[in-house]
């Protein structure tokens, strides 16, 4: 019997964090259930080598465009009518590139994640009658206009929590999957630990709504407690895509630390070891916060569903303390 067609749509690229994990899980699984096409972004970055024993269906245009909107994670904090023209001509080519090539390709199903995979690739699908499977790792603004809009993009719509599915109360199409990872390789911690030091670890992509600024000032008010060991945090992520307000603002932060060791390891591929090598990760990411970034007072928030770091420091026995995102 023939596989009915599947086109992945992945809008993400540099680094693989959870919700990519996930999607590629998800990749992995449904090329044995269908005939696999895939787009992805036209980076050539690590992440994208993940593709490349998938059938190509294209890769997303505008690359330098897509890079200068979802590269720092600071775009949308500065917005003008130079970057709102960014946006528009950046979704508007992307999703035409994609209704050209589903067209093309004629498949029963298209399967994308999170708002930047459905407004990037699907606002014109339905128009088709194209069948829109949407992952969403995170919830949605609280605007019932934006919800609904969303809502009527997709056939199905994935989400990992039932937390997320009541915020879509008004709708059938919500289906609960958990996220699910397979762990073949047995951590166990590679180091000696020190019992008068407690190892403290982040992991995550550093932009601000992610709340390591709140993580380091933490720390201060620990350090004028009488807590009876001393304190090392290792942040891994990668700095490089910070704004330089954002560094600048963990910079006088960093300043204020008198003892504790704090160590910005930059990213890992080892997220598993270097948790079991901690004694506690630490998930700070914000629920809603205003903080002065140059000479912006900006409001940061964040909406985690069923992060990966917390699967991962549960199967090797490391405890979590996270915000109630």
């Amino acid at each position: 019997m023939m596989k009915s067609r599947l086109l992945f749509i992945e809008t993400f690229s540099g680094r693989c964090a959870g919700a990519q994990k996930v999607s590629l899980n998800v990749l992995e699984y449904l090329n044995t259930k269908f005939d696999l096409y895939v787009i992805h972004r036209d980076s050539n970055g690590s992440y994208e080598k993940n593709f490349i024993n998938y059938k190509k269906a294209g890769a997303l245009p505008v690359e330098s465009l897509l890079k200068k909107i979802f590269g720092s994670g600071n775009f949308f904090g500065h917005l003008s009518v130079k970057n709102i023209s960014y946006f528009i001509f950046s979704v508007l080519i992307c999703n035409i590139y994609t209704l050209v090539k589903t067209v093309k390709l004629r498949p029963n199903y298209v399967y994308t994640y999170d708002p930047r995979g459905l407004l990037l690739s699907c606002l014109f699908l339905r128009l088709f009658r194209v069948r829109v499977i949407w992952h969403l790792h995170s919830e949605l603004p609280k605007s019932q206009i934006l919800k609904k809009f969303l809502i009527s993009l997709c056939s199905r719509i994935i989400v990992p929590s039932e937390a997320i599915a009541k915020s879509f109360s008004d709708t059938d199409k919500v289906c609960v999957i958990y996220n699910g990872f397979i762990f073949d390789e047995e951590i166990r911690c590679s180091v000696s630990k020190n019992t008068n030091t407690k190892k403290l670890i982040f992991l995550g992509t550093p932009f601000p709504h992610k709340g390591v600024h709140n993580l380091i000032q933490a720390v201060t008010i620990l350090e004028q407690k009488s807590i009876p060991y001393d304190l090392c945090l290792n942040i891994y992520g990668a700095f490089e895509q910070c704004s330089l307000e954002y560094k600048k603002l963990l910079d006088s932060l960093l300043t204020r630390i008198k003892k504790t060791e704090i160590h910005f390891k930059g990213w890992t591929c080892h997220s598993r070891q270097e948790i079991a090598n901690s004694d506690l990760l630490v998930f700070p990411s914000v629920i809603e916060q205003k903080i002065q970034l140059g000479d912006n007072l900006q409001t940061i928030k964040s909406s985690e569903a069923l992060p990966t770091v917390l699967i991962e420091a549960l199967s090797v026995g490391v405890p979590v303390i996270a915000t109630n995102t």
